[in-house]
C-alpha cells in the first residue's frame, strides 16, 4: 500500500473531476513561452462541427476568433469556436495556476488534432498533428516555436516509485527491528518481496491510468492492495526465519499497514 497511494496523490493533482459521471477524457495543455499579450487557444480538427459552439464568441475578440479560423480553407476547424459533431469541453482562454498557462479540454476529444494560438496583436502559432492515444494526454505548446511535446508519464511513475520504495524500506526496516526479526537473511527476503510487489502495483497502477482512466485504476490499485497485503504475509510467514509463526504473521500485516498510512501521508502532501 505504498506506490499506489503516492500514484493517487499524483493523479488526483493532475486530473480534476467532474461532478456529474466522473473524470472524462482530457487534453492538459501547457503554454510555454506564453505571449505578453492577450491571446486564444483552440484545437483543430478536420471536420466542422455539426453542433453549435458552447462559447458565446460575442464576448470574444472578433479578430482573433477569425484568426482561430484562418486553417479552415485547409480543411482544419476550430473546434471549440465551430462546435464538435460530439461535445468537446474547453475554453479558448487558458487559465493560469502559478503563473504557468494551461488550458483544458475534455470529454469528446478528437483522435485528431493540431493546436493553435493566436494573439491581439496577429501572431499565428500552430503545432503538428498530433494523435489522441490515451485517456489522458499531457502536452507542452511552446507559443514561439510552435513546436509540441508530451510529458512524460513513465517518468513520473518511476518518480512516484522512487519517492515511497526508500521510505517504506526505512520504516518496514526498522520494524524488523522492533519485532526482533532484523537478520540478515530476513533482510534479503523483506527487501525482494518489497521491490517485488512494488514493481507489480506501479506496473499495473500505470498501464490502466494510462489507457483506461482514473476511475479504473481506483478499482485495480485497491484489489491489488489487498493481494498485496496477503502475499506479503504469506512470504514473510513462509520465508521469514523466526520460530514464532504469529510474530511473523502479525509483522506482515503491520508492515502493510503502517505503509498504507505513509503512503496517505505523502499522497496527501504532493497534491
Amino acid at each position: 500500500m505504498r506506490v499506489g497511494l503516492i500514484i493517487f496523490g499524483l493523479l488526483f493533482s493532475f486530473l480534476p473531476i467532474q461532478a456529474d459521471v466522473g473524470p472524462k477524457p482530457q487534453i492538459i495543455l501547457t503554454i510555454e513561452n506564453a505571449p505578453n499579450e492577450p491571446f486564444y487557444v483552440d484545437l483543430l480538427v478536420r471536420k466542422s462541427g455539426s453542433n453549435e459552439s458552447l462559447l458565446n464568441l460575442e464576448e470574444y475578440d472578433p479578430n482573433m476568433i477569425e484568426a482561430l479560423k484562418s486553417q479552415e480553407s485547409l480543411g482544419w476547424y476550430p473546434a471549440l469556436v465551430n462546435g464538435t459533431q460530439t461535445r468537446l469541453m474547453g475554453n479558448i482562454i487558458p487559465e493560469y495556476v502559478d503563473q504557468v498557462a494551461i488550458c483544458t479540454f475534455s470529454q469528446s476529444i478528437p483522435d485528431e488534432y493540431r493546436v493553435i494560438l493566436v494573439t491581439r496583436s496577429g501572431i499565428v502559432r500552430i503545432s503538428e498533428t498530433l494523435e489522441t492515444k490515451a485517456f489522458l494526454t499531457r502536452i507542452e505548446f511552446d507559443a514561439v516555436s510552435g513546436k509540441i511535446s508530451s510529458s512524460n508519464w513513465i517518468w513520473s511513475s518511476v518518480l512516484a516509485f522512487v519517492m515511497m520504495l526508500v521510505p517504506t524500506f526505512l520504516i518496514e526496516g526498522f520494524l524488523l527491528w522492533v519485532f526482533k526479526l532484523f537478520n540478515r537473511h530476513n533482510i534479503k527476503v523483506f527487501s525482494i518481496t518489497n521491490l517485488l510487489t512494488q514493481v507489480f502495483l506501479l506496473l499495473t497502477s500505470a498501464f490502466v491510468y494510462y489507457y483506461f482512466g482514473l476511475v479504473m485504476v481506483i478499482f485495480v490499485v485497491i484489489l491489488d492492495e489487498w493481494v498485496i497485503l496477503i502475499i506479503e504475509t504469506f512470504i514473510f510467514a513462509r520465508f521469514l526465519d523466526h520460530p514464532s509463526m504469529k510474530r511473523k504473521i502479525f509483522y506482515g500485516i503491520t508492515a502493510n499497514i503502517l505503509s498504507f498510512f505513509i503512503g496517505l501521508v505523502n499522497a496527501m502532501y504532493f497534491q
